[in-house]
């Protein structure tokens, strides 16, 4: 049984693929945003999202304000769940 090379991709293969992986997050997010606009919901958005570094954080949208913000770990999204809860 003969193993074949690994895959290996060339450096503007791999930026295609970056950039391709961004449009479709981006596709997602703005399908995400229509059903929502088509359905009336109300509901808080909360989405994990990492950047080029690697770095992880959480992006949360309220459309009742349309209210946009970054938390860097789930306890802060928590904070701010419960503060807007009690308003």
């Amino acid at each position: 049984m003969k193993l074949s090379n690994p895959l290996v991709l060339k450096p503007s293969q791999a930026r295609f693929l970056t950039v391709s992986s961004r449009f479709l997050t981006g596709l997602k997010q703005f399908g995400k945003q229509l059903i929502q606009l088509i359905s009336g919901t109300h509901e808080v958005q909360i989405w994990q999202v990492s950047d080029r570094a690697g770095n992880v954080y959480w992006r949360v949208y309220d459309p009742v304000t349309k209210d946009s913000t970054s938390f860097g770990s789930s306890s802060e999204v928590r904070i701010w769940l419960e503060q807007r809860y009690y308003r």
